[in-house]
């Protein structure tokens, strides 16, 4: 892989106008009397042939990663495939939705009061136990930015949620 990183620097480089630096010295002597004259580099260079070889020593080498580095990608079908599937969304039964409801009240409620007590964290459990994953994390969202703000004082022994 870091063939093709210092291929594609190079030609990057090449492409931009960039010169690479030569290491070696200069010869002995005096210096030239006359200045050489200006020279574009990018002149002479086939931008578009430039890029498409580029992209041939990309993909070249993308399919010859060992698999200890990662599956190797087909640039093409990959660039053609149609997009993923939708996620089919779960329809949260009447028990999840009551139990989201109690839950942002009871957030909006600590919120307003300016204070999260054990009592409140207790609550918060036992009702949040119903919720996926996500919806737990999204209904305690506005609680932790108002703790987080200095809005709402944490009165707990132990973690706070």
């Amino acid at each position: 892989m870091r063939t093709a990183t210092a291929a594609a620097a190079i030609a990057i480089a090449a492409v931009t106008g960039y010169a690479l630096a030569r290491t070696r010295p200069a010869p002995p002597g005096p210096p030239p009397t006359t200045a050489p004259a200006a020279v574009d580099p990018r002149r002479d260079l086939d931008q578009q042939a430039l890029r498409a070889l580029i992209r041939a020593t990309i993909r070249d080498q993308l399919r010859t990663t060992p698999a200890a580095v990662g599956p190797a990608v087909d640039v093409d079908r990959a660039a053609s495939a149609p997009p993923p599937a939708p996620v089919e969304t779960i329809e949260p039964t009447p028990a999840q939705r009551e139990a989201r409801r109690d839950v942002e009240s009871l957030v909006a409620d600590a919120i307003t009061g300016g204070r999260w007590s054990d009592a409140e964290r207790d609550r918060f459990v036992a009702l949040a136990a119903a919720l996926p994953d996500d919806e737990r994390a999204e209904a305690l969202r506005p609680l932790i930015i108002a703790i987080n703000d200095q809005r709402v004082d944490l009165d707990v022994d132990g973690p706070a949620f």
